[in-house]
């Protein structure tokens, strides 16, 4: 079909296939219930576990449950974000920065502790390169992976509460 047999008919009443209108609520309460459904499990680190059966190796992952979280509040905040009132943005970003700040010390910390080694414990702890990377196998990233969750958990309540600001938990009245 050439692009001059096409035809703009009116778009403003269409409707996707199937009648399936968009939502944005709907779409808020998705990810809202996913980050629940995520963090009512233990927030656990993820692994990799290699099998071998016969001649053939296996290799099984566990996600990284702590990850999953704090990428689902994100979402949640990029779904939301149009609906931020000047109280929302203040406060989500200082929570942001918070993360920010604490990432930094604990870079520069890690960063520290690493060139106070000497040659031979540093061959026994891993490589740290620069102070702009976390080696995941020490306590600052813990740290700040903890710290992560935690301001995580800041950013999903004002979220919250800016869903009950919204009226989003109203119920719709109906004559009858």
């Amino acid at each position: 079909m050439d692009n001059d047999e096409l035809e703009i008919v009116d778009t403003e009443n269409y409707i996707g296939q199937k009648n399936i209108v968009f939502s944005h609520q709907d779409l808020v309460m998705r990810y809202m219930k996913r980050v629940l459904e995520i963090a009512g499990h233990d927030l656990t680190e993820g692994i990799s576990i290699s099998q071998s059966k016969n001649k053939e190796g296996r290799i099984a992952f566990k996600e990284d449950t702590r990850k999953a979280f704090i990428n689902a509040v994100k979402i949640c905040k990029c779904v939301m974000k149009r609906d931020f009132d000047n109280e929302t943005e203040k406060i989500i970003n200082k929570i942001l920065l918070d993360i920010k700040t604490r990432e930094k010390e604990l870079l520069k910390a890690q960063w520290n502790w690493w060139i106070s080694l000497n040659p031979k414990q540093k061959q026994d702890r891993g490589i740290i390169l620069e102070p702009a990377f976390f080696n995941k196998s020490l306590a600052y990233y813990i740290d700040y992976v903890e710290f992560q969750i935690e301001k995580s958990w800041e950013i999903f309540e004002e979220l919250n509460n800016l869903t009950a600001r919204l009226g989003d938990y109203q119920i719709e009245d109906f004559e009858g």
